[in-house]
């Protein structure tokens, strides 16, 4: 019986771009793999089954140093375009498992398109009451008029659809970029990651829980002088958030399509000091710090209803920084 390896690497040679055991992938090879990524992208656009041979033989691919320039040119030439991002978050899937000199390597391209994909979250269509209405009721009970009310339904969902898998490789790229950016073990880039986490927390963008799960899941491998250094820069606002009540954080990457009302886009509902202090304590252990104390949610909201005051801590400022 073959090994679960050897099956792998049979599917990525039927698919036309397997390294061998001595060399890295080609960019010849990556390229082909991109090409196969794009036919996968149009076929999920359309709600059709994608083929698999190419996301198996994607877990048989290593990246090392010059792989990752390869994979870098191929970030520098996408469009943030749903279909686009759909390659580049496929291929950068495989990154969760390499090791840090190739991250560093795809960082810059990473980030610059992130940062265009980040401005080109797409909004919703804003409905009337009118026309909220003729999607909840047909003017009559006639075979044509609820005939009428399910093809105003399907055009709707039809309508949504592309904007909800658009904003939702959008928000796939933003999780990949900060949990990269993170593996990198980088001081400028933990630095970038904390004003991301301050920002995207003021703009109630679910962004910010994203962060936090990230710092969360890397703590388990920080240096102490790197954990102590993150925990420092966020502690204050730990203590600052410690007693604010449960917010809702909007996460425009996932949209809950209605075919009979408004749709909207998922709103997550936490206590956001409970969260960053919880993350906090992670890195605390990291960083051989002493860790925070954690308020229970009855004790905010009770702190709350008596006129508690949030924090003592300085007030952030719009970018993030400290007052």
């Amino acid at each position: 019986m073959r090994s679960p390896h050897a099956v792998v690497m049979l599917w990525i040679a039927a698919v036309g771009f397997a390294p061998t055991a001595a060399e890295a992938v080609t960019r010849a090879q990556l390229d082909q793999a991109v090409q196969r990524l794009r036919a996968n992208a149009a076929l999920w656009q359309q709600d059709k089954n994608t083929d698999a041979s190419v996301e198996i033989a994607l877990k048989g691919v290593e990246f090392d140093v010059p792989t990752a320039r390869h994979l870098a040119d191929i970030i520098e030439a996408a469009e943030p375009d749903a279909n686009s991002l759909y390659v580049v978050n496929r291929l950068l899937w495989r990154l969760r498992y390499t090791k840090k000199e190739p991250i560093r390597v795809i960082l810059p391209a990473l980030k610059d398109l992130h940062a265009k994909a980040r401005r080109v979250y797409k909004s919703l269509p804003e409905l009337t009451e009118e026309q909220i209405k003729a999607l909840k009721e047909p003017s009559s009970q006639s075979p044509n008029a609820l005939a009428a009310l399910e093809q105003r339904r399907r055009k709707k969902v039809t309508r949504e659809k592309p904007i909800a898998k658009h904003n939702l490789m959008v928000y796939t790229l933003e999780r990949f970029t900060y949990r990269l950016m993170l593996m990198a073990a980088d001081t400028a880039e933990d630095e970038l990651v904390v004003k991301a986490l301050i920002d995207e927390e003021q703009i109630r963008s679910a962004i910010f829980l994203t962060i936090i799960d990230a710092l969360a899941a890397d703590a388990r491998k920080m240096s102490e002088k790197r954990g102590a250094k993150i925990f420092q820069a966020l502690r204050p606002v730990g203590l600052e958030l410690k007693w604010e009540p449960k917010k809702a954080y909007v996460n425009r990457g996932k949209v809950e399509i209605k075919a009979d009302d408004a749709s909207s886009f998922q709103k997550i509902e936490t206590y956001p000091g409970i969260r960053l202090l919880t993350m906090l304590n992670h890195v605390a252990s990291a960083g051989r710090q002493p860790a925070l104390k954690i308020p229970k949610a009855k004790d905010v909201d009770k702190g709350r209803k008596t006129g508690r005051k949030a924090s003592t801590a300085p007030k952030r400022t719009t970018t993030g920084g400290r007052k």
